[in-house]
């Protein structure tokens, strides 16, 4: 009898110690869980940082060739209301004239003739200095642009993986309430409640999903853009 008592006690004893174990193992799980999407929102949150302060830099870069693009018309601008002061009233008389034509009358105008001569010769410098800043613009503006287009793709991969994780993660869940339905651990309205919570992340993702087209198609922009810069002619 004693023995009898003795055995049970054991037994007790292991089936206590099993439960506290799963117990114990279910814990770490939950706590493995929770630091695991902690961590997944640090990275997230770091990752939103640095694409707004790619942004920002982008900004910054934008707003630089803007002011040098403007200094550009300013040079060729001023280059053009030389040249028309020289030509004075000659320049409507010249205006749709053929190369032969501006020819015959520049030889009868000998004094126009000398001081457009003498005025490209004075403008020579001016202009190399002006061509010079325009492919160094060129270049630079090729550069930003291939940066947008480099920043654009990262954005891209990072919006992919989030939609392609989002999208398992729902599928995955839908078969989880369904089995649960099936077998009867969960009633018809816990599973209507649960896949109601389950439309709406849904709904958000369709959201995400028009924001990675939107970067799509401002990627495909940016590359018919530097395509259109590289072979364009000066």
């Amino acid at each position: 009898m004693n023995l009898s008592k003795y055995l049970l006690v054991v037994v007790l004893i292991a089936f206590v110690g099993v439960g506290n174990a799963q117990k114990s193992k279910g814990s770490e799980i939950k706590e493995a869980r929770k630091e695991k999407r902690q961590q997944k929102k640090v990275e997230m949150k770091a990752k939103r940082e640095e694409m707004k302060a790619t942004r920002l830099e982008v900004k910054d870069q934008k707003e630089v060739l803007k002011l040098k693009k403007q200094e550009l018309k300013a040079d060729k601008k001023e280059l053009k209301a030389e040249r028309r002061a020289i030509l004075g009233e000659h320049k409507e008389k010249m205006k749709n004239m053929t190369s032969e034509e501006r020819k015959a009358y520049l030889k009868n105008n000998p004094k126009l003739k000398e001081k457009l001569k003498n005025h490209k010769q004075a403008v020579k410098g001016k202009k190399e200095a002006l061509k010079k800043k325009q492919a160094d613009f060129k270049n630079e503006k090729a550069n930003f642009i291939q940066s947008k287009i480099n920043n654009k793709k990262e954005k891209l991969s990072f919006y992919e993986k989030r939609s392609t994780n989002a999208a398992d993660k729902i599928k995955r869940t839908k078969e989880r309430l369904s089995a649960k339905k099936e077998s009867g651990e969960i009633t018809e309205a816990e599973y209507n409640e649960k896949i109601a919570k389950v439309t709406k992340i849904q709904e958000k993702l369709k959201k995400h999903e028009a924001r990675v087209l939107k970067v799509k198609s401002s990627l495909k922009k940016n590359e018919e853009k530097l395509n259109k810069l590289n072979t364009r002619k000066e």
